[in-house]
């Protein structure tokens, strides 16, 4: 029963993010919160994917993937052309809809974890596949978005 209620947590925080992150794709202004919020989201369902048995929390190869995916994001967000409003805390993002598909991937990866034909098999080679690739797609939204926070800051005021 805990299997299947965790793995309802999981869903559900993914497509929570997932949702955070539409008003992006769609090219409207965000605040700074969903921009937080949006990798916060992703990070949880990998926390939980690491967390099962056997737990890779511990393993540094893991730990080497989120440096590479965290430097990679970073380098996208520096990229990212910004126009901020700091009276009302919004950002306006141009060129850059991979937030959304970022999520849709984790999205879907998580479902197909959850509903793919090695369920209760957490040590098959398709787990271990997948916790890499939540790895990748949810530390590099979060160096992406981190730094573009991090610029909005100083960025000058524009009236969105």
């Amino acid at each position: 029963m805990t299997e299947y209620l965790s793995a309802l947590f999981v869903i559900v925080v993914a497509v929570a993010g997932f949702v955070v992150v539409l008003p992006e794709w769609q090219r409207r202004a965000v605040s700074r919160r969903r921009l937080v919020a949006a990798p916060l989201l992703g990070l949880v369902p990998t926390a939980v994917l690491l967390y099962l048995p056997p737990p890779e929390f511990g393993d540094p190869q893991v730990w080497m993937v989120a440096l590479v995916a965290v430097v990679a994001g970073i380098a996208r967000g520096a990229l990212i052309g910004i126009r901020v409003d700091h009276a009302r805390g919004r950002v306006l993002l141009t060129r850059a809809p991979e937030a959304f598909w970022l999520m849709l991937g984790c999205v879907v990866l998580i479902l197909l974890d959850v509903f793919a034909a090695p369920i209760g098999r957490l040590d098959s080679g398709f787990v271990g596949m997948v916790e890499l690739l939540m790895v990748l797609l949810s530390f590099s939204l979060l160096g992406r978005n981190v730094t573009i926070v991090a610029r909005s800051f100083d960025a000058p005021q524009h009236d969105l």
